[in-house]
C-alpha cells in the first residue's frame, strides 16, 4: 500500500470519511507531494508537534518542518501556535481539505489541476 492510500485511510476514519475512489487518489496526489504525504501518514487529528512528527517519520526535523509549513500554507492540514511552539494535525477532506486551498487564494497549477478534479469525486 503506498502513503496516498494510507493518508486515505486515515481521513477516512474521520466521520466526513474518505472513500476509496479513483478521484480521491487524485486529489490527495495533486494535493500532497510524495515528501508531504509521506510526513502526513505520521500524523491524525490530534495535534502533534514538528518534532515528534519527524521522529516517527524517521526524517530530520529542520526537513519535517519545511513540508509541515508548505502543506500548512497550502491549506491541507491545520497549523497554530501554543506557548511558543508550531503544532500541526489533518483536516478532514469535508470541512477543510477540499475547501481551504481555496481559501488561501488560487491561480497556481495546484488549483488548476484541484478544481476540476473535485467536480469528479463520486467517480
Amino acid at each position: 500500500m503506498d502513503n496516498y492510500e494510507r493518508l486515505r485511510e486515515i481521513l477516512d476514519s474521520h466521520p466526513s470519511t474518505a472513500p476509496k475512489t479513483k478521484s480521491i487518489d487524485e486529489i490527495l496526489r495533486i494535493l500532497f507531494t510524495p515528501e508531504e504525504v509521506a510526513l502526513a501518514v505520521n500524523m491524525n487529528y490530534r495535534a502533534k508537534s514538528a518534532s515528534n512528527i519527524a521522529k516517527a517519520a524517521g526524517v530530520l526535523e529542520s526537513k519535517s518542518k519545511k513540508n509541515l509549513e508548505s502543506m500548512a500554507d497550502k491549506g491541507i492540514i491545520y497549523s497554530r501556535n501554543k506557548e511558543g511552539e508550531k503544532f500541526y494535525s489533518l483536516l478532514p477532506l469535508i470541512p477543510g481539505v477540499f475547501e481551504f486551498p481555496f481559501m488561501k487564494g488560487g491561480g497556481t497549477l495546484m488549483h488548476k489541476t484541484f478544481g476540476p478534479t473535485m467536480g469528479r469525486v463520486s467517480s
